[in-house]
């Protein structure tokens, strides 16, 4: 097939393309018609000088040029353009990447118009020259836009266009996790109730006392009541004790968080930590696991050819894409700790490769450029929460605001005041290629307007070997929080003068890893305390690991003198599933040693155990603790008993501790029993199925109970929850629309996850009418009815035979056309484990 008929089947402009090919053909005959006329040697002239040179040719070929060349010019309909413009459809390639076949206007001068909108769709970012009407659409000359090289092959019909990179339009590589389709985000009202029960005894199970402790949760659409309590049973005395009790309003989608109540209130960095009552507003970037508050890499550049750029992190390939010549963006390079070796490398067309290396440092103390951290509280202070003499005092308001200025930068303030007491406090925090420096300020005025200030200055490094560290934080005497007022416990002398710390570490896979560290910290009673610490560790195949401690301690003072030395190692065996592990050594004077095997209880159901030996060398010779464990996840609770003996020393002791715990739960008017909710729960049925495994993250959990139900107690709130059913376990006269889902709940919260399990049934019958004592075949009719709730339509066949797919059992109204007359019947469904269900003859009678 000629080219130019696939060109017309593969654009959707037939009629351009017809003229472009008339226009064609007209030129070439007008070029055999021109090589005919054209004198001796001009006949490899250029086309516009070989019609110059008809001009000098004989007299005789005039009539013929007349005779030949009008006609045809006539025919085709389409005469020499005024402009002397030629069109044509090469491939063109932009920095040696082909994009296709597009139109194109060849003028005399060299030069090629094409249309602006194609010359987008090639791959120009945004061209600038000078535009033409051409055919009622603008044409850009490519001549007219600056720094671009154009190469036309006639042979080949093919256009090649250089372009600079900054021209051309870039490609986006994002390298964030990708974020989860799909994900269902629920707001059911929900309900749980966490109990636990505690018995305690001693030597010959003589009873010592009993805990009851309750957690009540209440999700009511956006907002989630909370309050936990507990319930304390001596020998002499009962007490009951109320915790925390609050209302949490959530924003998801603005990433914000309200709570009315009681609430954990923190300052920062020079600042205090204390139980508040009242009002907190705080920013809550966990609400959006994908929104990533922290800085983030990214790499810009150029290619000029088609390229592959692959992305490497501390010699591990993150990422690779395949680049169109122009810009390239990376973004999202996400790491976690120090220093951190980023590597580009770029391969073009050509093979030939070139590798760009840069450096950064990551941080946890940075915002990303633009990102707000924040937490504000203002209410009563509350003081020994849990204990005799829990009561709220003075107001007072405690908060702070960091902000990303840059990546690299980030800034914040600070305050607390309340009982006559104000603080407030800046900080700094930045972070380069070669470590993290942190610093912060703060002053003081407390109520007997006594004015302190206080400042600290942190610096870290942590490469892939090596790691390192310096701070100091130094307080004026007279420096005060809201945490120190009414301590009793804390006088004027004792209060802290500087805390001084600084440590080197060095770690490779062969070598393993050495830390040596060194703290000093004095208050103003002239107490000082210095501390030398080493550790080695370093892993022995895949099973076995050791560890080296060494602990030099002093501490003088006023009235103190002391100077400690502990040696310890650490041998540590993973058989399987189980943990072994040694820790011997010297503590001062004393021999201390323990041997301890322990397993942890799985995600499900199941057992865990711990088992301790003990000795320890004392005044009164060596003592020896025996320490059993043992804990069982069942499906409605977790259970444990423990039991300390001691032997030797001034007399043998026994203590028992036994624990009961679990939860209550409620959602889509459905109640659950199950072990305690953590954080999140989800309530799964598979219609009433039992025996059914599900998997929460693919981790297998338990199985559906006698109703098909079951619940997952331990559900991560905000994240992507993958929660997964086996279909194998599914009968097989049983139909599932799908056999996972995606559940991302709100803070503390319950989910219902309904996998619709329904039994596949089938109902068939022979319909037949009733007249005069004879039965007649009921055939090629239709029959409608209803069935929970939607309307069905069935046909019968040869002798009446008809098939109801998905019958639910009951007695429904049908109704059908027979010779003329509207006629009902009650059609009933008996209740059967049969997959396809015969109701034999129905008749109908017609007298």
């Amino acid at each position: 097939m000629p080219s130019a008929f696939k060109i017309i089947y593969a654009r959707p402009n037939h009629k351009v393309l017809a003229l472009a090919y008339m226009e064609r053909v007209r030129k070439q005959i007008l070029r055999f018609v021109l090589s005919a006329a054209t004198p001796r040697g001009s006949c490899s002239l250029p086309f516009t000088e070989k019609v110059q040179a008809v001009a000098h040719c004989p007299p005789v070929f005039i009539p013929f040029l007349c005779v030949i060349l009008i006609p045809f010019s006539m025919l085709f309909l389409s005469p020499l353009p005024v402009s002397a413009q030629e069109t044509i459809i090469p491939v063109v390639y932009l920095n040696e990447e082909q994009k296709g076949e597009f139109f194109i206007k060849m003028s005399e001068d060299g030069d090629f118009w094409i249309k602006e909108d194609d010359l987008k769709e090639i791959g120009l970012l945004d061209p600038k020259g000078k535009i033409v009407e051409m055919d009622r659409s603008p044409y850009l000359s490519l001549n007219s836009i600056p720094g671009l090289q154009v190469h036309f092959d006639h042979n080949r019909q093919t256009l090649k266009i250089q372009a600079p990179p900054e021209m051309l339009a870039g490609t986006v590589l994002d390298l964030s996790a990708r974020k989860q389709k799909n994900v269902q985000k629920p707001k059911e009202n929900s309900l749980f109730f966490n109990y636990g029960l505690n018995y305690n005894a001693v030597k010959g199970f003589k009873f010592d006392s009993f805990g009851l402790t309750g957690q009540l949760g209440v999700r009511i659409g956006n907002f989630l009541i909370l309050t936990d309590s507990v319930v304390q049973v001596g020998e002499r005395e009962t007490r009951f004790n109320r915790l925390l009790s609050n209302v949490t309003y959530d924003r998801r989608e603005r990433m914000d968080r309200f709570v009315i109540g009681d609430s954990y209130a923190a300052s920062g960095h020079l600042g205090s930590g204390l139980v508040l009552g009242g009002l907190s507003y705080s920013k809550n970037y966990s609400a959006d696991p994908n929104v990533i508050k922290r800085p983030v890499q990214g790499y810009q550049g150029y290619v000029t050819t088609p390229s592959e750029v692959s992305v490497y992190l501390n010699g591990i390939r993150i990422g690779s894409e395949k680049v169109s010549p122009g810009g390239f963006d990376i973004r999202n390079i996400m790491a976690y700790g120090g220093r951190q070796d980023l590597e580009i490398v770029i391969k073009d067309a050509f093979g030939r490769e070139q590798r760009i290396t840069n450096p950064f440092y990551v941080s946890d103390s940075l915002l990303g450029k633009g990102f707000h951290d924040y937490s504000y509280h203002i209410g009563f202070r509350r003081e020994n929460i849990g204990n005799e003499g829990d009561r709220y005092k003075d107001p007072v308001f405690i908060g702070y605001h960091r902000y990303g200025l840059t990546n690299n930068l980030t800034v914040g303030v600070r305050g607390e005041g309340g009982g006559g007491l104000y603080n407030i406090g800046s900080s700094v925090s930045f972070a380069g290629r070669f470590g993290a420096l942190d610093l912060a300020l703060a002053g003081s005025r407390d109520q007997k307007e006594k004015t302190g200030t206080a400042y600290s200055a942190n610096y870290t490094f942590q490469g892939n070997r090596f790691n390192g560290r310096i701070g100091i934080t130094r307080y004026s005497e007279d420096f005060s929080t809201l945490s120190q007022i009414n301590s009793e416990t804390l006088s004027s002398s004792s209060r802290p003068k500087y805390e001084f710390g600084t440590g080197i570490g060095f770690g490779t896979k062969k070598f393993g890893s050495l830390a040596v560290n060194y703290t000093k910290a004095s208050n103003y009673s002239n107490e000082d305390k210095d501390q030398w610490g080493l550790m080695y560790s370093k892993g022995i195949g895949q099973r076995f690991n050791v560890t080296l401690s060494l602990y030099q301690t002093k501490e003088t003072g006023p009235e103190t003198d002391k100077n400690d030395l502990e040696l310890f190692i650490c041998l540590t065996y993973y058989p399987w599933k189980e943990t072994i592990m040694t820790n011997t050594g010297i503590s001062g004077d004393s021999f201390r040693g323990t041997l301890q095997l322990q397993k942890n209880a799985p995600p499900g159901e199941g057992f865990g155990y711990r088992a301790s030996l003990g000795v320890r060398d004392e005044k009164e010779g060596f003592i020896t603790n025996l320490t059993p464990y043992v804990q069982y996840n069942g499906r409605f609770g977790v259970y444990s008993a423990l039991i300390s003996t001691q032997f030797g020393g001034a007399e043998n002791l026994q203590t028992y501790q036994f624990n009961a715990s679990g939860a209550i739960v409620y959602v889509g008017n459905t109640f659950g029993f199950s072990r305690p909710v953590d954080d999140s729960f989800a309530l799964v049925k598979v219609g009433k199925v039992p025996g059914v495994r599900v998997y929460h993250n693919n981790q297998e959990i338990g199985k559906t109970d006698r109703t098909g139900k079951m619940v997952l107690p331990i559900f991560n709130s905000y994240d992507a929850n993958q929660v997964r059913i086996n279909d194998k376990d599914i009968p097989m006269h049983f139909a599932l629309k799908d056999v996972s889902r995606f559940i991302s709940p709100g803070y503390r919260s319950g989910t219902l996850i309904n996998f619709e399990a329904n039994k596949v049934q089938a109902y068939t019958g022979m319909l037949k009418a009733v007249k005069d004592g004879k039965k007649i075949p009921i055939e090629y009719i239709t029959i409608t009815m209803k069935m929970n709730g939607k309307t069905l339509s069935f046909q019968t066949g040869r002798d009446g035979e008809f098939f109801v797919e998905d019958a639910t059992p009951g007695t429904y109204k049908a109704q059908f056309k027979y010779a003329g007359k509207a006629l009902f019947i009650d059609l009933t469904i008996p209740k059967s484990d049969e997959i396809i269900i015969d109701g034999g003859e129905i008749d109908v009678p017609l007298d």
